[in-house]
C-alpha cells in the first residue's frame, strides 16, 4: 500500500495581468522592503540585564566632633597664648587667646561627656583640650599679672 500525498507547487500570488512593455511588473508587498539586507543581516540577541551586585555598605564609626574642636581650639589657643609673656604685645596675644582657651576647655568637658556615651571615642582628643586651654588660660592671667604689676606699679 503506497499512499500519495499531493505535492502540488504552492500558490502564488495572484498578480494582475500587466501590460510588459509600458511598465514592469510590482513585486509583491513582502518583498518590496530589501529582502536581501533582511535576510543577510543576522539576529542579535538582546543582551540579559544583570543584577548588579549589592555589597554591604560599611558603618561610619562614631565620631565626636566636640572633642576634635576642643583640641584644636586648646593647641591654638596655647600658641597664640605662649606670645602673652612678650611685653606689650601679651596683652593682645592674651585678648586674643584667652575666647581660644576658654572655648577649648568647654568644648573639651563636652567633649569627654560626650566620649563616655560612644564607647570612648575622642577621649584623648577632649583632655589635650581642656588641658592646653587651662595651661593657656594659666599663662595668660599670670603672665598679664605680672606685666601689668612691672609696667603701673614698677613705674611709679
Amino acid at each position: 500500500m503506497t499512499t500519495h500525498q499531493n505535492t502540488a507547487p504552492l500558490a502564488q500570488p495572484q498578480m494582475p495581468p500587466a501590460d510588459r512593455a509600458s511598465s514592469p511588473a510590482p513585486l509583491p508587498p513582502t518583498t518590496q522592503a530589501m529582502p536581501q539586507v533582511a535576510q543577510a543581516m543576522p539576529q542579535v540577541a538582546q543582551p540579559v540585564p544583570q543584577p548588579v551586585p549589592s555589597y554591604p555598605q560599611p558603618i561610619a564609626a562614631p565620631s565626636n566632633g566636640v572633642a576634635l574642636t576642643a583640641m584644636i581650639l586648646g593647641i591654638v589657643g596655647a600658641v597664640v597664648g605662649c606670645w602673652a609673656v612678650i611685653p606689650i604685645t601679651g596683652y593682645l596675644s592674651a585678648a586674643f587667646g584667652f575666647p581660644l582657651a576658654l572655648a577649648a576647655v568647654i568644648c573639651g568637658h563636652i567633649g569627654r561627656g560626650r566620649s563616655k556615651r560612644v564607647d570612648g571615642v575622642g577621649r584623648i582628643q577632649a583632655l589635650v583640650g581642656f588641658i592646653l586651654g587651662y595651661l593657656s588660660i594659666a599663662v595668660m592671667v599670670i603672665a598679664s599679672a605680672a606685666w601689668t604689676l612691672f609696667l603701673f606699679v614698677g613705674a611709679v
